[in-house]
């Protein structure tokens, strides 16, 4: 009988928007070499930021003014989709060999296999959530997630965000509008909406991280690890940090030729996977 197949899970406290997505990407390599167990990372940011997809033209969807007026970095991620503010929200990263089982098949059913447990997570805490294909959770037909995916060699990465309080005034000052307009208040809801102010207070990252958890075991039939990063994980983000996701070139050119030399390339350059 096969050994049952065991994910780490990581907790970890707020950090500048180039640091995480150092982590996610550092995370991403030691996984994908085999160095470390599939791993599902909760964690939030330490100040209001700005990050848009791999391809995206920031002119188009960022408000590049009233960012560097406000001190609100704008951070390019590895993976694809729009530009998004992270301010009061819990956001998730997913790290998986493409060996494994959630990403055999067609894009689409990867997004609605790596959802499914917070689907299920929100659904426990009585947030009647349902995933949306290509990459959304609605509740009553508003968006409360979203997510972007990036499969880069030999791994594949997911990220996401929860949103716990959702800000449209900062939203229409960082963000342009998509096409055709809409109020990004219509559009959301959040957690402070759908379960009250105790979705706010500093214990719930926790109590829902352990909830998330336990649904990503159930959801997938695995085993969950509390964890921690690894010492090369821990350097090779700092390095990333450092001479990547901190640099003009990579956050202000599209898709930028050469500019994503820092990361490993495993197998193949990045292919993004988000409409």
């Amino acid at each position: 009988m096969p050994a049952p197949c065991v994910f780490r899970c990581l907790l970890d406290g707020p950090a500048s928007g180039a640091g995480n997505m150092a982590r996610d990407a550092a995370i991403l390599e030691q996984v994908a070499a085999g160095q470390v167990p599939p791993t599902v990372r909760i964690y939030q940011w330490a100040q209001p930021t700005v990050t848009v997809g791999y391809g995206q033209r920031l002119a188009a969807s960022v408000n590049l003014g009233a960012c560097q007026e406000d001190g609100v970095p704008v951070i390019r991620r590895m993976s694809g989709g729009g530009a998004v503010l992270h301010a009061a929200e819990i956001t998730y990263s997913i790290m998986v060999p493409r060996s494994n089982a959630l990403v055999q098949g067609a894009v689409p059913a990867c997004f609605a296999a790596m959802c499914q447990p917070l689907v299920a997570a929100l659904q426990q805490l009585g947030v009647m959530a349902v995933f949306k294909p290509v990459n959304d959770l609605l509740v009553n037909g508003r968006k409360i997630s979203g997510c972007a995916q990036v499969r880069r060699g030999s791994g594949v990465l997911q990220h996401g965000t929860l949103l716990l309080q959702v800000d449209a005034a900062l939203m229409q000052r960082y963000l342009r509008p998509v096409d055709p307009p809409k109020p990004h208040s219509v559009q959301l809801t959040d957690m402070y909406r759908e379960c009250g102010a105790a979705a706010c207070a500093p214990a719930f990252v926790r109590s829902f991280a352990a909830v998330f958890f336990d649904c990503c075991a159930r959801s997938w039939q695995v085993t969950m690890d509390t964890g921690v990063c690894t010492p090369a994980e821990l350097s090779r983000a700092q390095q990333l940090e450092q001479d990547l996701f901190r640099q003009q070139k990579w956050n202000r050119e599209k898709g930028c030729v050469g500019a994503d030399r820092h990361l490993v390339d495993l197998d193949c350059p990045p292919a993004v996977h988000c409409p």
